[in-house]
Formats: structure tokens, C-alpha cells, sequence
């Protein structure tokens, strides 16, 4: 029998909106503001934070101790024990991959194995010679940074292995290009190019943490901050590369982790199986912090064989709409001014906030292709923002069927 092979049962889910006492009519009146079919203005942001801040103190007591999966019609491992089990012996592993032609190898270390795992490469056209590939296997939760010293980039696994650097020259920025390959067609090939500084206006150094991930790990992010502690205990100072980085690290796991529960929660809530290919990115510090997670691959799966496009769009676009919001909310979790207050950040959703503010807010437009014309849009931009929105469509498609 296949030892992946596993039974699971499902919990009831509990109603939260009833548990919360939840009103859509009464969060709507709160909010308030001016709205037609295609925009909205002049909402009461602090009514309706102070609606959600009611919701979630009546929440808190009917949650009590039970774990999230409880919640939300969540999995449970079947645990199956047998009285007797015979020996173990070595298995020869076979690989039937789309595009890739059947094989079997002795073992996942076998010399030609590599063809059939999972890469990831780092590059840069502007750092000469910075050019760096490995199997995603072997990155083993460890921290990516990219740093400066004068004049040379430097990219590093952990903060002992120097793995490659490029020269820079006079340029004040850089561009890396993340490519991750995946065998066969299935995900296939991404890639996402991106510029890095070296100095902030002021000439400061600047500090990239690449961040990565493939599902919501508790334990790697506890595992970073007992390094961040040793790091600390050791004497680091608080601006050292190897303190700062890891800070950067744990703010950017944060996110990951984050954001990754969110989308196990809204795929429980909907009956849908979220799959996971990759996550990378940058957490990074420049004039201020920002997580910038572009590089992503996953897809989705109903847990009932029903395909139901109504529930496959609830955790697409709520699940954006959270990551967006956490994008500014971890950086002021984590980071303080010299005041104590929190750094301003930035965010999609942030950006709708304070375009909402005071009694002059700007009007917020539901983007429609058709509509574009009427929204005050300079003309010589409506022919390239109509283009960019009449993709949309078919791009979440397209995400839809190869997980990005």
C-alpha cells in the first residue's frame, strides 16, 4: 500500500457570521458613503472599524481553544495503527512527469535525478556574474539575502555560504531575475525581474531578504527567530548584516505564513483544496520596509469534484484582498518609529483607505473595460488601461488553470 496513502474526516463547520453576529445590511449602513453601479465614496472608515472591532470581541468566546481546521470544516487524520508491518526495504523511485519520459532511479540522489527536480536560479544582467542555481530541495528553509558591500552585490545562503557575487560598478541599482523550473509541463517556467538598490537617497546600504515558501510553515518562522535570538545573544549589533537581514527574514515569513493560513481558511470555508507550487519574493529594506511577493504559482481543487466557479473566486479574491492589507498591517506589526509609533506602509488596500479619508475622499472606481471612458481617464491613456483590463479576465483564467 502506498504509505502517502491517508484517510481524513470532516468536521461541521461553524457558522462565524452567527457566532460573531454578523450583518451585511448593518455593516453597509455603517460604511455609509455615496455609490452607484461602478464607484464608491465617502465612507465611514471609522464606523465600520468600530463595527468589525464589536464583531470580533463577540467572536473571541465562541472560538474559545478550538484550532482553526475545527472551525471551518476542517480535515482530520484519521490515525490507523497495524499490529504488524513488515521490513522495510530499499525502493526504486519512479518519475512519470507530463513532457518527461518515464524513468526509475535507485534513489533521489541518483546522478541524472536532477533533471527531475524543481529549480530555482538567481541572475543579473547589471551585477556581472551573479548567477546562481539550485533545486528547490536544497534551499531547506535556509535565508536568501541579497547586500552590498561597496560596489559588489552579494548573495548569500545563510549568512556563512557566500554562494555568488557580481560587480556593479558605478550603478546605483541592479536588477535579479528569480526563475523557478518545474520538470515537465505541469507548472512549467516563471520568472519575475525586478530592481534592487544599493544606497537609499541618503546613501545608506540597502537589504533584500528573498523570501520563499511552498506552504504555511509555523515552524520554519519559529526556527528563524531562535536564530534571530542566537544572533542577538552572540553580541550581533541591531545593524549588522546578519541581525538585519534575519529581521527582514522573519518580517517577510510573517507574510508568508499569513497570508498562507488566510488561504487555508477561505479553501476550508468553501470546500476547496488549495495546492501550492511556490511562493518567492523580497522582503526588503530601503528608505522604508515593503514585501513584494510577485513570483507565485498555485491552483485550487474542490474537495466534492463539484466545480463551482462561485467558490473558486471567494478564495481568489478575498484571499488577494487579506494579502494586500497584511503587506501594510505586518510591517506595522513588527516595526516601530523611535516613538513607538508604527512605520507607515504601503499597500493596495492601504492606498483605498487613505484615498477614502475625510470629507474631500476621492471616488473609488470598480475598473470596467467598457466604462473606462467616463472616468475622467486622460484620453491618450484609455486605449493602453483598456487593454491592461480587458487581460484581466483572461490572465485570472489562465491563473486558474496553470495555478498563478
Amino acid at each position: 500500500m502506498d504509505p502517502s496513502f491517508k484517510r481524513y474526516t470532516k468536521g461541521a463547520a461553524t457558522d462565524l457570521a452567527a457566532a460573531a453576529g454578523y450583518s451585511r445590511t448593518t455593516l453597509l449602513a455603517q460604511a455609509g458613503g455615496t455609490a452607484d453601479a461602478d464607484s464608491v465614496s465617502g465612507m465611514n472608515a471609522t464606523a465600520v472599524g468600530s463595527y468589525l472591532n464589536a464583531r470580533t470581541a463577540a467572536l473571541m468566546p465562541a472560538l474559545g481553544t478550538s484550532a482553526v481546521k475545527d472551525l471551518v470544516q476542517g480535515r482530520s487524520l484519521v490515525v490507523a495503527q497495524a499490529g504488524t508491518i513488515g521490513e522495510a526495504s530499499q525502493q526504486a523511485v519512479f518519475i512519470n512527469a507530463p513532457g518527461l519520459s518515464p524513468a526509475f532511479f535507485d534513489s533521489v540522489d541518483a546522478a541524472n535525478f536532477t533533471a527531475y527536480k524543481t529549480k530555482v536560479r538567481f541572475r543579473s544582467t547589471a551585477a556581472s556574474g551573479l548567477d546562481y542555481e539550485l533545486p528547490t530541495s536544497d534551499l531547506k528553509g535556509r535565508k536568501i539575502t541579497l547586500t552590498f558591500n561597496g560596489n559588489t552585490a552579494e548573495l548569500r545562503l545563510d549568512d556563512d555560504t557566500l554562494v555568488d557575487t557580481g560587480a556593479l560598478g558605478s550603478a546605483s541599482t541592479m536588477d535579479l531575475t528569480i526563475s523557478v523550473t518545474h520538470p515537465g509541463r505541469g507548472a512549467g517556467n516563471q520568472s519575475e525581474t525586478k530592481t534592487y538598490r544599493k544606497t537609499t537617497s541618503t546613501g545608506d546600504a540597502c537589504s533584500y531578504a528573498i523570501i520563499y515558501g511552498f506552504n504555511a510553515s509555523e515552524r520554519l518562522l519559529a526556527k528563524r527567530q531562535e536564530q534571530l535570538k542566537a544572533y542577538k545573544d552572540a553580541g550581533k549589533a541591531e545593524d549588522s548584516r546578519e541581525v538585519r537581514t534575519e529581521i527582514l527574514n522573519i518580517m517577510g515569513l510573517t507574510w508568508m505564513y499569513q497570508t498562507g493560513r488566510v488561504r487555508d481558511l477561505l479553501a476550508s470555508h468553501n470546500r476547496i483544496i488549495p495546492l501550492s507550487f511556490h511562493r518567492f519574493g523580497r522582503m526588503a529594506q530601503e528608505e522604508g520596509f515593503y514585501v513584494d511577493v510577485g513570483l507565485q504559482a498555485s491552483s485550487t481543487r474542490s474537495d466534492d469534484g463539484v466545480k463551482d466557479d462561485g467558490r473558486f473566486d471567494n478564495v481568489f479574491h478575498l484571499g488577494s484582498l487579506f494579502s494586500s492589507a497584511m503587506e501594510h498591517g505586518v510591517i506595522q506589526q513588527m516595526q516601530a518609529k523611535a516613538d513607538g509609533s508604527p512605520y507607515d506602509a504601503v499597500s493596495t488596500v492601504n492606498i483605498l483607505r487613505e484615498a477614502n479619508k475625510g470629507a474631500s475622499g476621492q471616488k473609488l472606481f470598480l475598473a470596467r473595460a467598457s466604462k473606462l471612458e467616463h472616468h475622467q481617464i486622460q484620453p491618450h491613456r484609455i486605449q493602453r488601461h483598456q487593454r491592461r483590463v480587458r487581460s484581466w479576465g483572461a490572465l485570472h483564467r489562465q491563473q486558474r488553470q496553470r495555478g498563478a
